[in-house]
């Protein structure tokens, strides 16, 4: 009977907050990201319930250089722990505006601006705070600046690019076999 979620902006900084909500409309505001930029501000995308922790993203702030944006988790009590930092002009890019997915013990993102090729980049974090680069976009016909969150089906995850690949350049529906990558 509860819900959570963030939103972008607002919270008693102003750069946005994580919120529980009851069906009946009991509203409780969980965690206000500080104006302090090292942890993270901005969440735009919903979070996902794994393994007893809410996980989530935010599109800019952090420890980074530039403020690349974050994942992180929070309890359903509000104990919120940054868990992985972008940096802009690392191989990961930047801006997560997009909800995580759990598979093969890891959560996976995707980051529709920088990496190699400057058009955005698929990811994975272990809970732990261990990131792994899982493809850079970019190069056809695979698209580029992938907006959109991931979806798991038994294993294999699903998205879609905004530009890039086939014929009219309009964005490709793309998937990855979780069981084919590396630990």
């Amino acid at each position: 009977g509860i819900l959570y979620g963030t939103t972008e902006s607002g919270g008693k900084n102003g750069e946005g907050v994580v919120y529980s909500i009851t069906t009946s409309g009991k509203e409780n505001v969980l965690h206000s990201f500080p104006a302090l930029r090292y942890d993270g501000e901005n969440p735009e995308a919903g979070m996902i319930l794994y393994d007893g922790l809410l996980y989530g993203t935010t599109s800019s702030g952090g420890a980074g250089v530039d403020e690349a944006g974050t994942v992180f988790s929070i309890t359903a009590t509000g104990k919120e722990n940054q868990i992985f930092d972008f940096q802009p002009f690392d191989d990961y890019g930047f801006r997560a505006d997009s909800a995580l997915t759990a598979a093969k013990g890891k959560l996976y993102g995707t980051l529709p601006d920088g990496g190699a090729n400057s058009v955005g980049t698929l990811y994975g974090v272990t809970p732990s705070g261990t990131g792994t680069l899982v493809h850079v976009f970019g190069s056809p016909p695979d698209g580029s600046r992938p907006l959109a969150g991931l979806v798991n089906v038994d294993g294999t995850l699903y998205g879609t690019t905004s530009f890039g690949g086939g014929v009219a350049d309009s964005g490709t529906v793309y998937r990855l076999i979780v069981s084919r990558l590396r630990d």
